[in-house]
Formats: structure tokens, C-alpha cells, sequence
């Protein structure tokens, strides 16, 4: 990746690591963050996760899955974080396969990965994108 992408990239990770404007973000950041860390330590030495792939993981989680879990069911974060983790984990090892050779995991990669592995993902279980009835 190039160096200045990747220290662009960190920044952000960083903001987004920052939030203290309330505290359900906050706590959100941070159970996508150990859910994140969670998925590497799985996935061991063999893969590294570049700064575009955690931030592309990071908002999306984020916003789009533990912010709206948290709001709906505060009580609920052993149980928000092991379906993350699992579930990070579940889109790293698919991601391993779009690599295209290399040891990283691009922000592309992990789209990919999360495309072959949406249907199977343990966040389906909070039904968040169902159609109303």
C-alpha cells in the first residue's frame, strides 16, 4: 500500500478510536476494535491487516452493527462482542482468499470476504436489515 494511503488511513482509525462526543459510540469503537484484534490473533502471523481493511471494518461495524445493537439493547455487549468477533473472524479467513498472494488483507479483500460469507454471518441473527412487516 502506499505510504502515505496507509498513514491517511491510520489517522482515521485513530479518529474513530477518539470518539468521545457520546458514549455509545465510544463503547461501540471498542468492542469493534477488540472484535478486530479478536479475528487477527485467529488468523495468526500468516496475514496482516492493512490500515484501509480495519478502517473499512471499523466504520462498517461500527455504524452499521454495534451503534444500532448497542441503542436498541444497551445491556447487551458480552453478547454484541462475541458475535463481532466471530464474525470478523468469519470475514478475515474469507478475506485470506482474495489476497491475490500477498500477506495483506486489503480493504478490498475483506469485501470480498464479507460478500462470500454475508448469509452465514451471526449479525444476521439481530435481523437489522429486514423489511418491516
Amino acid at each position: 500500500m502506499d505510504a502515505e494511503f496507509d498513514r491517511i488511513y491510520a489517522e482515521q482509525i485513530g479518529a474513530f478510536r477518539a470518539m468521545q462526543f457520546l458514549a455509545g459510540p465510544r463503547v461501540a469503537v471498542e468492542l469493534v476494535d477488540r472484535a478486530i484484534d479478536s479475528a487477527l490473533k485467529e488468523l495468526g502471523e500468516r496475514f496482516e491487516l492493512r490500515a484501509d481493511a480495519r478502517l473499512f471494518l471499523i466504520a462498517n461495524l461500527t455504524h452499521m452493527v454495534a451503534i444500532p445493537i448497542l441503542q436498541r439493547a444497551p445491556g447487551s455487549q458480552a453478547d454484541l462482542f462475541g458475535m463481532l468477533a466471530s464474525d470478523a473472524t468469519s470475514i478475515t479467513q474469507a478475506a485470506t482468499r482474495y489476497t491475490e498472494g500477498d500477506r495483506e488483507l486489503s480493504a478490498a479483500s475483506i469485501l470480498l470476504g464479507t460478500a462470500e460469507v454475508l448469509q452465514k454471518l451471526r449479525l444476521k441473527d439481530w435481523r437489522l436489515w429486514d423489511r418491516r412487516r
